[in-house]
């Protein structure tokens, strides 16, 4: 969906707090057969997940659809109505339109409670009705795919990542003060760090993907070629990190061709260096 839609119904629902309902409309010509088999109602709801046009890669609103026309079996007097609703509270769409670029639209969908999500998450984190997989990530708009509801926290709780995102970037303005400003923050901060619930999302790795790794780097990164930093305590052998050269949250897969066993310090470089090159040559020792 655009912005701009959804933040007209946002303003929409904040300016009249009881507005029953607006809606959005699909471009697609094609009937989303699950709401056309069985209609939602306010007392029987579907979950939306929306990603925008401009961030297809992301789930950024959610919504609750309530209800559901064809658009081209709308009758006339139904179709002033809602035009009067539109170009009162929607005005950016002009209309019920129901064609766009030479082709009839179908959908209309009826929401409420629209809101954009504090903390925007994947698309990968939805889970399809058709085959218990994770969505793939979005690369076209438009479309729709039928999802498990997700759990009630998702989107509304931080993650880890958040919380260290969030962290570095008042990191980049506190760098920015001068040393007096940051003198006279620190003179007033608290001096035990406010605790925050996080969300923990984890994967079930395969312990064989990290052995075979291990094994086959024999106590040498496999970035800089150095010999492991140190001995683990716990049974003396090198100390590497197993590193997806695909990120698992990026779909990536639990391999050993997509592992390799590095070094702590390769590891915090291949993530946040801006170098984040191989170089098996150089030796660190």
């Amino acid at each position: 969906m655009f912005e701009t839609v959804l933040t007209e119904i946002l303003t929409a629902q904040e300016v009249q707090p009881d507005l029953e309902k607006c809606y959005l409309q699909p471009y697609s010509p094609f009937k989303i057969n699950l709401l056309a088999g069985s209609p939602p109602s306010p007392e029987n709801p579907v979950r939306l997940y929306i990603s925008t046009t401009d961030n297809l890669e992301q789930i950024t609103y959610q919504a609750e659809i309530i209800g559901w026309h064809d658009k081209q079996a709308i009758p006339a007097d139904e179709l002033d109505r809602l035009n009067e609703h539109i170009r009162e509270y929607q005005p950016g769409e002009t209309d019920i339109y129901q064609e766009r670029e030479g082709k009839p639209c179908k959908n209309l969908l009826h929401i409420r409670s629209l809101e954009r999500l504090p903390y925007p998450f994947p698309v990968s984190k939805l889970i399809k009705t058709s085959d218990g997989q994770a969505h793939k990530t979005r690369s076209l708009a438009g479309g729709w795919t039928a999802v498990f509801e997700a759990p009630e926290w998702l989107g509304h709780l931080p993650t880890r990542a958040d919380v260290h995102g969030e962290f570095d970037e008042e990191v980049k303005k506190a760098q920015e003060l001068t040393p007096e400003q940051r003198a006279r923050r620190l003179a007033n901060a608290p001096k035990i760090p406010e605790k925050v619930q996080v969300v923990s999302l984890a994967f079930r790795r395969n312990a064989d993907v990290v052995a075979a790794v291990l094994e086959r780097a024999q106590g040498i990164c496999e970035c800089c070629g150095g010999p492991a930093p140190f001995s683990r305590k716990s049974d003396g052998s090198p100390f590497l990190e197993v590193h997806h050269k695909k990120p698992l949250a990026d779909d990536g897969e639990d391999t050993v061709e997509n592992a390799m066993a590095v070094c702590p310090n390769c590891h915090r470089r291949l993530h946040f260096g801006v170098n984040t090159d191989c170089n098996k040559t150089s030796r660190r020792f």
